[in-house]
C-alpha cells in the first residue's frame, strides 16, 4: 500500500477492497441481528482474511455527520509584459512581445475523514488506536447515529494544497501586403512563437488515506513549444456578376513540443506537429455569402494527461443484478453472463446493488501519449434580406454544418465501459470469459460492484489505467441563427419606446459518436445526458435552442435625465428531451431519462 491507500491486517496481503471499511466480527457495537447473520456464514472472501463466521466484513455509510465539503481557495496572480511595434520597409510592419506569469492557488479542504483513522478505531474501538486519543472509544458507527463531537473532531482531517503555474511566452511577427492581384492585395502574416510552462502542485499538510476530496502525491512537470506560422487571404475574384467577392484563406502552423517529468527526470523527444487551414468565402452579393472550411487541428496533452492522472467513481450499473434484463435472458455455466457473474464471486440470487451505487477507477498521467488529431468540414450559408421594407430590412439569418473527427483521441476510460465490455453489451467479450481484459480488471467486494475498483490488469498489484490514445470522436451537426428587429414607432406607438431586437441560436446534433479504446466499437450518445460522475460536456440533446429578446428605450427627459440608455432584456433556453446515457451502453437495458425543458 501507498500512503494513499489504507492499511489493513484484516485484507488479504496483495488484494483491494476498493473504497469499503473493513470490520472485524469483535467489535462490540454490532447490532445483534447483524452478529446473527455474519455467524451464520460458511463462505470465503479471498480479498480477506480468514473464512466463515469469523472472517471479517465490508463496511460503507455516508459520513453526514461530519457536514458539507467545502473548500476554500486564496489565489495569488502575477503577470509582466512588454512589447514593441516597429515599421519594416513600406509595405510591412513588425511586432513583438514577452510575457511571464505565475500563479498560486491555495485550496483548504473541508469534510475530508482520516479513514485510516476510521479503519484503526473500527478494528480496534476500545483500544484507543494512535491517534484517536479515545475520542472515538464509545463511538457505535452501525445504523443512524449522530457523532459525538470529540470523534468527529479526532477523524476531521482539512488538507490543503498549493498548485502553482509559471507561463512564459514570446512572440514576433511580420504582417503587410505581399503583392497586388487585379481583385485585390494579398496580406500576410508570417511569425515565431515560444510558450513554456511549467506546473507544480504539493500539499502543505499530511496527504495520505482520506475520504471526501481526492488527494495525491506531489506532481510537477514543465512543456515547451516552439512554433513557426504563417497566414494569408488571397481574393480570387471581385465585382463579377453573382460573385461580388471570392476569396481564399490559408493557414499553417508548425509546432515542436516537449515535455519533462520534474520529480523523476523523464523528457520526451522533441517532436513536430502540422495543422493547417483552407477557407473558401464567396459573397454572391449584397444578401447572400456562402462559406466553406477545412482544418487540421492537433493537441497535445495537458498537464493531468502527463504528470497527474485522475480518478473517478461514478454511478454504475451491475449487469450481475437479479433485476437486469441480461439476467433474466441468461442461461446458466460457463459461456454465460450468470456463469461469468459467479466466476467473479456473485451468488446464484444474483448480486446486491443499492440505488446510486459507483465504482471507482484510477487513471494515471503517461508520458508516452501522442498528439490528438482532428479534421473538422464546415459549410454554411449567410442571408441577409433582399428586401428594403421597413418590416423585412433587418432580417437576417444562417445556418452551417459541421463534421468534425479526431482520431486518436485521449480520452478518460469509462468505468460503465469496461463493465460493459466485460459483459459483452458491446461484443467485446463474446465468450463471456473472466479472462477477458476488462472482467480481469474487475475487483468486487463480496461478489458485489458497488465501491469495487477498476484496475488494470496489464500492470502489477493495483495499477491504475495510464491515459492513452485510442478509439475515436466523431460529431457533426447543424447550426443555425436567425436575427430579427423593428422600432414600436412602426406599430403606432410613441418614440420614446424605442426598438426591439430578437435572436434564435439552434443547434442540432446529427451524431456523436465515440469509442474509448482502441479495438472497442463507437458508441453512438446521441439524444443522451450523462449520469453522476460521467463528466462535463457528457451531454448530447439533439435539439437545444437560446432565444434572446432586448426592449431598447428611446429618449426621455424626466428631471434632468434620459432614458435612451435603458434596456429590458430577456432570454430563454430549451434543450430536447434525452435518454439516460446507460442505454446507449448496456444495449437492451432499461433506465430513466429526461424531458425536454
Amino acid at each position: 500500500a501507498t500512503n494513499l491507500q489504507v492499511a489493513s491486517a484484516l485484507v488479504t496481503p496483495g488484494q483491494n477492497i476498493g473504497a469499503n471499511l473493513v470490520v472485524p466480527v469483535t467489535n462490540p457495537f454490532i447490532p445483534n441481528d447483524l452478529k446473527t447473520l455474519l455467524a451464520a456464514r460458511t463462505g470465503d472472501d479471498p480479498l480477506l482474511v480468514g473464512s466463515g463466521a469469523t472472517e471479517p466484513f465490508l463496511f460503507a455509510f455516508r459520513p453526514l455527520g461530519f457536514g458539507a465539503r467545502i473548500s476554500q481557495f486564496q489565489n495569488t496572480v502575477v503577470q509582466y509584459m512588454a512589447g514593441v511595434k516597429f515599421p519594416i520597409g513600406e509595405n510591412f510592419k513588425g511586432e513583438a512581445y514577452i510575457s511571464q506569469g505565475r500563479t498560486e492557488i491555495d485550496r483548504t479542504q473541508f469534510g475530508n475523514i482520516n479513514t485510516q483513522l476510521l479503519t484503526n478505531i473500527l478494528a480496534h474501538p476500545t483500544q484507543n488506536p494512535a491517534g484517536s486519543n479515545g475520542a472515538c472509544a464509545t463511538q457505535n458507527f452501525f445504523g443512524d447515529r449522530p457523532l459525538s463531537s470529540t470523534c468527529r473532531t479526532a477523524l476531521e482531517s482539512p488538507v490543503t494544497r498549493r498548485e502553482q503555474y509559471e507561463q512564459t511566452i514570446g512572440q514576433f511577427f511580420i504582417s503587410g501586403d505581399l503583392f497586388e492581384l487585379p481583385a485585390g492585395a494579398v496580406p500576410i502574416v508570417l511569425g515565431a512563437e515560444h510558450r513554456g510552462i511549467e506546473y507544480n502542485l504539493r500539499f502543505l499538510s499530511n496527504p495520505g488515506p482520506f475520504s471526501g476530496f481526492t488527494v495525491g502525491l506531489p506532481e510537477a512537470g514543465s512543456s515547451a513549444f516552439n512554433d513557426i506560422f504563417g497566414e494569408t487571404i488571397i481574393p480570387i475574384v471581385k465585382d463579377m456578376p453573382y460573385i461580388e467577392s471570392l476569396e481564399v484563406g490559408l493557414g499553417f502552423r508548425y509546432s515542436w513540443a516537449q515535455f519533462e517529468d520534474l520529480l523523476t527526470g523523464r523528457r520526451t523527444e522533441n517532436r513536430g506537429s502540422a495543422t493547417y487551414k483552407a477557407e473558401l468565402n464567396w459573397k454572391a452579393n449584397d444578401w447572400a455569402r456562402l462559406r466553406a472550411s477545412y482544418q487540421r487541428a492537433v493537441r497535445e496533452p495537458n498537464f493531468q494527461e502527463l504528470f497527474v492522472g485522475t480518478a473517478s467513481a461514478p454511478q454504475i450499473f451491475d449487469p450481475c443484478s437479479a433485476f437486469t434484463n441480461a439476467w433474466k435472458a441468461s442461461g446458466t455455466g460457463p459461456g454465460t453472463l450468470r456463469g461469468l457473474c459467479a466466476a467473479q464471486g456473485v451468488p446464484a440470487a444474483g448480486a446486491t446493488t443499492a440505488p446510486g451505487s459507483q465504482a471507482n477507477i484510477n487513471l494515471s498521467g503517461s508520458l508516452d501519449l501522442d498528439p490528438e488529431k482532428a479534421d473538422t468540414y464546415t459549410v454554411g450559408i449567410a442571408l441577409s434580406s433582399p428586401w428594403e421594407g421597413q418590416w423585412t430590412s433587418r432580417l437576417r439569418g444562417s445556418v452551417d454544418y459541421y463534421n468534425i473527427e479526431i482520431a486518436d483521441p485521449i480520452v478518460i476510460f469509462d468505468t460503465n465501459t469496461a463493465i460493459a465490455s466485460c459483459f459483452n453489451y458491446n461484443g467485446a467479450n463474446p465468450s463471456y470469459s473472466n479472462t477477458n481484459l476488462y472482467c480481469a480488471g474487475i475487483a468486487r467486494t463480496g461478489g458485489n460492484l458497488t465501491n469495487s475498483t477498476i484496475r488494470n490488469p496489464l500492470l502489477p498489484g493495483n495499477s491504475p489505467w495510464p491515459f492513452e490514445n485510442g478509439g475515436i470522436i466523431k460529431t457533426s451537426g447543424l447550426d443555425f441563427q436567425i436575427d430579427y428587429g423593428f422600432d414600436w414607432e412602426w406599430l403606432g406607438a410613441p418614440e420614446w419606446m424605442g426598438s426591439f431586437q430578437a435572436n434564435l441560436l439552434l443547434t442540432h446534433v446529427l451524431e456523436y459518436k465515440q469509442a474509448d479504446r482502441t479495438g472497442l466499437p463507437p458508441v453512438d450518445y446521441t439524444g443522451t445526458i450523462s449520469y453522476f460522475g460521467a463528466g462535463l460536456g457528457t451531454s448530447f440533446p439533439e435539439w437545444k435552442a437560446t432565444f434572446n429578446a432586448r426592449w431598447d428605450l428611446g429618449q426621455i427627459g424626466m428631471m434632468g435625465y434620459t432614458t435612451e440608455d435603458l434596456s429590458f432584456g430577456a432570454r430563454v433556453r430549451y434543450i430536447d428531451a434525452m435518454e439516460n446515457r446507460q442505454f446507449r451502453q448496456y444495449e437492451g437495458e432499461t433506465f430513466l431519462g429526461t424531458a425536454g425543458v
